[in-house]
């Protein structure tokens, strides 16, 4: 995660390195993370654009709220918006923020699938 973005507009990023992942967790067939998003103050919309961005090789730095990757190729780049509801209440915890979708790697052909719930 790239840091807390507390303005009005602008980016916050999160960055995974799968082939580290499955590097380290050799008997991983797949690798899931679950995407999830909260907000902390005022919503406004509640609207949010979100980019997925797949790269091949480079090397990854951190630059204000963001990722940079330097280097590397580009594989995939997908777009889509999603309404992001408040919560009832904030909570720190994962399992009580609005779910996005998942990101399934399959570690033996180094693909990944995206599923977005709607």
């Amino acid at each position: 995660w790239a840091g807390d973005n507390q303005e009005t507009v602008g980016v916050e990023s999160c960055f995974v390195n799968f082939t580290k992942m499955a590097s380290d967790h050799a008997s991983l067939n797949t690798i899931q993370i679950r995407m999830a998003a909260a907000w902390y103050k005022q919503i406004g919309t509640g609207n949010i654009d979100i980019e997925i961005a797949i790269y091949s090789g480079g090397e990854i730095s951190a630059s204000g709220n963001d990722f940079i990757n330097t280097g590397g190729a580009i594989v995939q780049k997908l777009n889509f918006s999603k309404n992001i509801p408040s919560p009832p209440t904030w909570s720190n915890n994962i399992e009580n923020v609005p779910h996005i979708g998942y990101i399934t790697y399959t570690t033996h052909t180094k693909k990944a699938q995206i599923a977005i719930t709607y």
